[in-house]
């Protein structure tokens, strides 16, 4: 049977001595060990199994890691998870004492595993809601065979799930508020190929908004750069923004202006303050680049449609998927293997992660291709969805800033810009992209 007992201190103890036991005899193969599972958490009652996860630089060839945990005692399970996640228990028989998986260092297997006991810890009553959930399964696979115990891991597996979603998202956020309470954002479009991205984005949405005085709520609207030019332009501005810190800058810095920005708010694009169908026309500058879950990402859309009246208009920014491999080459970033590393996952799944000391590699982020862009405008609700290039080819200019002190050589590299923003073969050069919808009227 699946015995449930209250939480043991001493379990971590026991985590120690192992500790010690598998770091000497993997020497410099295991990068980390680390304690997870149930008996990791405080207060948290569990099996009695001490659950260890091992970071490996590389999960093949397994022998050169299962030989020296067979030394230790460990028995390989081939599972359907070898792939990820090699599993390894000792005793050989059940009951086991202790269960290993070897993971990839800095992999989604071994961030999973982790933010999921982190959030237990740091959560109180979602560890309890786990230790109810767990007790109820034990009562009900009260089989002694390892089709019970799977069926009862099984039954866990949507709560896990929701959590690890949950603490992912959690420790995304945190990672993107720390690099712009650091990062200086309100200077980023005032240098270099910024300039041709505020330039061009200025273009794109004077062609495309309503007139003024039309409403506009600009979200992620950071330090005010975009807010300001439009209420400069006679346009009714209300700017929100999920940084309190660029938020007081950009009322500090309306509050020089001619024409000043209407209304600031701090909160999220998924539940912006604005009455229903209220605005002209939403911007979306930012937060779509920084919710990394595509249900996030669809549901400030919704929200962005929300305010907007019939017929109102949505813009929004997002990162080209090729961005990471345009840059590196442009700059020679390539040279550092930790952005190849980055680089390379940007081109498998657009999640880009920056785990090293670099803030010019950005923070936490999804990078799009353009149909990513239209198909999230279609799936909340948009009609006629295109996207568009910002910058053109003209940001991967070597000399792109004597180009831009030259009032001709500028002229060429923004012609270019537009000639091209809408051909198919060429949108995702563009570092940004630019996507636009309407609301159908009812």
């Amino acid at each position: 049977m699946i015995e449930i007992r209250n939480h043991d201190p001493g379990w971590t103890a026991q985590f120690e001595r192992e500790r010690a036991r598998l770091a000497h005899a993997l020497g410099p193969l295991a990068l980390r060990i680390d304690h997870h599972g149930s008996t990791a958490v405080p207060g948290l009652a569990a099996k009695p199994i001490i659950d260890i996860q091992i970071s490996v630089a590389s999960l093949k060839p397994i022998e050169a890691y299962a030989r020296p945990l067979a030394l230790c005692g460990y028995v390989h399970r081939p599972h359907d998870d070898d792939s990820f996640a090699p599993f390894f228990h000792r005793p050989a028989t059940w009951p086991h004492s202790h269960h290993v998986h070897v993971v990839q260092a800095e992999s989604d297997e071994a961030r999973r595993t982790l933010a999921f006991r982190d959030y237990l810890r740091a959560h109180p009553e979602s560890a309890r809601d786990y230790e109810s959930l767990k007790r109820e399964l034990a009562a009900r696979f009260i089989g002694e065979d390892a089709e019970s115990r799977e069926a009862y891991a099984s039954a866990k597996s949507e709560f896990v799930v929701a959590i690890v979603e949950r603490a992912l998202a959690e420790q995304d956020r945190a990672s993107v508020s720390r690099y712009y309470n650091q990062f200086e954002e309100e200077s980023r479009l005032a240098s270099g190929p910024g300039e041709l991205e505020f330039e061009r984005t200025k273009d794109i949405l004077s062609r495309h908004l309503p007139p003024p005085p039309a409403r506009v709520v600009d979200v992620g609207g950071a330090a005010g750069v975009y807010s300001i030019w439009l209420a400069g332009m006679g346009y009714e501005v209300h700017l929100v923004d999920a940084s309190e810190r660029l938020v007081d800058e950009a009322r500090r810095r309306s509050g020089d202006a001619a024409r000043p920005v209407t209304t600031f708010s701090v909160s999220d694009a998924r539940e912006l303050p604005q009455a229903d169908e209220s605005a002209d026309a939403v911007l979306v500058m930012g937060p779509l680049y920084h919710l990394t879950r595509r249900p996030d990402r669809v549901a400030a859309l919704a929200e962005a449609r929300r305010v907007l009246r019939g017929g109102g208009l949505v813009a929004v920014a997002a990162i080209s998927r090729c961005a990471s491999t345009l840059d590196g080459l442009a700059r020679e970033l390539t040279l550092d293997p930790r952005f190849v590393a980055i680089r390379d996952r940007d081109l498998v799944d657009g999640q880009h992660r920056n785990d090293v000391d670099n803030k010019t590699y950005f923070t936490t982020s999804y990078f799009h291709r353009p149909d990513d862009v239209r198909d999230e405008l279609q799936e909340a609700g948009f009609a006629e969805p295109g996207v568009l290039g910002v910058e053109g080819p003209g940001w991967l200019m070597s000399d792109f800033v004597d180009r831009w002190t030259d009032p001709i050589r500028r002229a060429e590299v923004l012609r270019a810009a537009r000639v091209l923003e809408n051909e198919s073969s060429i949108v995702g050069v563009s570092a940004h992209l630019i996507g636009l919808g309407w609301k159908r009227n009812p």
